[in-house]
């Protein structure tokens, strides 16, 4: 059977990115859990799990899978919380998205925005 072409480019569609596109997205909520616990003592499970499901998703990768955001929920240890929580995190945050704060600008993107303006 043929490689379907869907597995070898790079998605195109930014409201479901493929995993290798992920891995810093992981990183962020990851982050986030683990400030979370440490602030309010509450959700201590959320850390490990999205431990595990990143740790799911590499190896997947390494098998030569590059699975789309909507299908990681397929692959042991990842659930649908995992991906709602990437979802959530994309920095276009979409209509589902909860708003932030910041206006859903990811970190790097609003300090570039904020060096740029000599007014700031």
């Amino acid at each position: 059977g043929a490689i379907e072409p869907e597995n070898m480019e790079r998605s195109t569609d930014s409201a479901d990115p493929r995993a290798s596109e992920l891995l810093e997205v992981f990183d962020k909520v990851h982050a986030q859990a683990v400030a979370r616990h440490r602030n309010t003592g509450q959700d201590a499970h959320h850390a490990p799990a999205l431990r595990k499901a990143k740790k799911a998703v590499q190896e997947s990768l390494a098998k030569g899978d590059n699975l789309a955001l909507s299908s990681l929920h397929t692959l042991k240890n990842v659930g649908h919380w995992v991906v709602s929580q990437l979802r959530e995190n994309l920095g276009s945050s979409g209509a589902s998205a909860r708003p932030r704060p910041n206006g859903g600008a990811p970190a790097a993107k609003r300090q570039r925005v904020a060096e740029a303006t000599p007014e700031s």
